[in-house]
């Protein structure tokens, strides 16, 4: 209809089925997930970060990849047949045109598919590709991208229930005065939480041992392997992936306008500096563009330090964690000389990056168990070694210094490596979604080990500075003792019970609260209920 040849046609549908399945597979080869109509709006941070990685073709793939260009080549040579005069075509195309509208409908609003039990496993996508084809599967995941309003939404349900934690007042001649300093380590794990590692050293001493004036534990996220940028999301703004359609990136495809977060909190309880660091390409995950939004003043990417890159700053092909912290302690110190308010940073490192057999690093930490070896594992093992050893630096530097100050750090998310027999038997086990965090202070603070899910972060950090905060920052630490963990792979009430989100149960109520809310606050920023999200002016 478009072209009006048969050869150009079948030319143009093999390349572009071809692409699309060679994609998919490079993908499924690092995530073991299928593409989705989400990852569409990540190609430009896919791009960047993929020379990072080595790919190498199955037999399957490289035949097909074979038969593609030998019949791209036959098609070529074959002489053009024409096919209707444009007045039948644009007929034939009026009519596709009605079919594809009925189509969509079905697709995205649609109940047949359902009915039919035609559906997206967002736990299991790929199950979905074996079973429906690679074309129903991704435009059903499209359908899937959407956020619908919540069906007891209303601004006077936001009202209501933001009437029960009303937020304090922004007094910064009042509020404590520690520096804060919140660290989020690219894929910084501890991989013995998924079974026992026969390993020659502890690769996190540092990690493990510090405890006085510590608050530590395990934190569980949404994601694993990558988008990072969820997991930064969650912390920054005390909203969910939960209530997000799977391997969406509200970076990318949701925030817009202005929106509350850490930051917004702390620059109305007077903090300074405001820095937002990553030492890679500044328009990955669009941050260039969020953390304005999230109200930081000023972003250094990989731009602004490639000039102080010295080759012993390079670890793994990426600026290392040990440069990061040297740089962070420099803003520091350059802040202080102009200005007395309290400091505060956001730091996410990139040294732990995927693509582990890649630019290896020297094996100090050796994997005992040959069941266990591989090179990837020993390499990021021996990576994460180097990156406490660079957070050891960071806070004995702080330990010197005379300000009261608080350095939270956590991980990401896990690495995609499941070097024991136990993690390769797991299939919805939130241990797979689990890394480590601490927040240490220079000065005296209580003792406690505590588990919690990545959106609660944020407030448990107000909480320790004893700071002022927003209703929903209050909302968010009530919540969090009934309901201690919500991830996009389920939740864990006080019961001490895992719950999938297709269950029924005694916290569905309140996991509904906490949606209308998330969506007041994501969704409806012209009547967003600016009161309980920001600290009262």
């Amino acid at each position: 209809m478009l072209c009006n040849r048969a050869n150009y046609t079948a030319l143009f549908l093999t390349l572009l089925s071809s692409t699309f399945g060679l994609a998919n597979n490079l993908v499924m080869e690092f995530r073991s997930s299928p593409i989705l109509a989400a990852d569409l709006g990540s190609i430009g941070t896919a791009m960047d970060v993929a020379g990072s990685y080595e790919y190498n073709l199955n037999p399957a793939s490289l035949k097909a990849l074979i038969i593609t260009v030998v019949f791209c080549c036959v098609l070529l040579r074959q002489k053009s047949y024409r096919w209707l005069k444009w007045k039948k075509r644009a007929i034939v195309l009026a009519g596709s045109a009605l079919i594809y509208a009925a189509l969509t409908t079905q697709f995205f609003s649609g109940t047949f598919f359902r009915k039919n039990g035609i559906s997206l496993s967002v736990w299991n996508p790929s199950s979905n590709y074996v079973k429906n084809g690679s074309l129903v599967s991704l435009a059903l995941s499209y359908s899937y991208y959407h956020v619908t309003k919540p069906d007891d939404y209303s601004i006077r349900t936001v009202q209501d229930l933001a009437a029960r934690y009303p937020s304090d007042v922004s007094n910064a001649a009042q509020t404590p005065q520690a520096n804060v300093i919140a660290i989020m380590n690219e894929s910084f794990s501890d991989l013995g939480i998924l079974g026992n590692l026969d390993i020659s050293e502890d690769v996190m001493p540092f990690v493990h041992n510090l405890s006085e004036n510590t608050v530590k534990g395990t934190l569980y996220m949404s994601v694993r392997t990558s988008q990072t940028a969820n997991s930064e999301f969650e912390f920054l703004t005390g909203c969910s992936m939960a209530f997000l359609h799977y391997r969406s990136i509200p970076y990318n495809s949701y925030i817009k306008d202005s929106m509350p977060s850490l930051t917004t909190t702390l620059k109305d309880l007077g903090y300074g500096g405001n820095l937002a660091f990553h030492p890679g390409e500044a328009n990955a995950w669009n941050r260039d563009k969020i953390y304005p939004l999230l109200g930081f003043d000023t972003f250094c990417s990989f731009q602004n330090i490639a000039a102080d890159l010295g080759e012993e700053d390079i670890v793994h092909g990426f600026p290392s964690d040990q440069f990061g912290y040297e740089y962070l302690i420099n803003q520091y110190e350059q802040f202080r000389l102009k200005s007395a308010e309290p400091f505060y940073s956001f730091f996410v490192t990139i040294q732990n990056h995927g693509g582990y057999t890649k630019n290896p690093v020297d094996v100090v930490v050796s994997l005992n168990n040959k069941e266990q070896w591989s090179e990837e594992t020993e390499q990021y093992l021996n990576l994460i070694k180097l990156s406490d050893t660079a957070l050891e630096y960071l806070i004995n530097y702080f330990k010197q210094v005379e300000e009261p100050t608080v350095i939270l750090m956590f991980g990401d998310h896990q690495p995609g490596i499941s070097p024991t027999n136990e993690a390769k038997t797991y299939s919805s086990n939130l241990d797979l979604y689990a890394v480590p965090y601490l927040i240490w202070a220079n000065y005296d603070i209580e003792e406690e080990e505590i588990d919690m899910s990545a959106n609660y972060l944020s407030s448990y950090l107000l909480k320790i500075l004893d700071a002022d905060m927003p209703g929903f920052n209050k909302y968010l630490l009530d919540l969090q003792e009934r309901i201690p963990v919500i991830t996009a792979n389920g939740y864990v009430g006080d019961d001490g019970k895992l719950h999938g989100w297709e269950d029924e149960t005694a916290y569905t109520t309140a996991l509904n609260e906490y949606r209308i809310l998330q969506y007041n606050n994501l969704f409806a920023s012209d009547h967003r209920v600016n009161d309980f999200f920001y600290l009262d002016k």
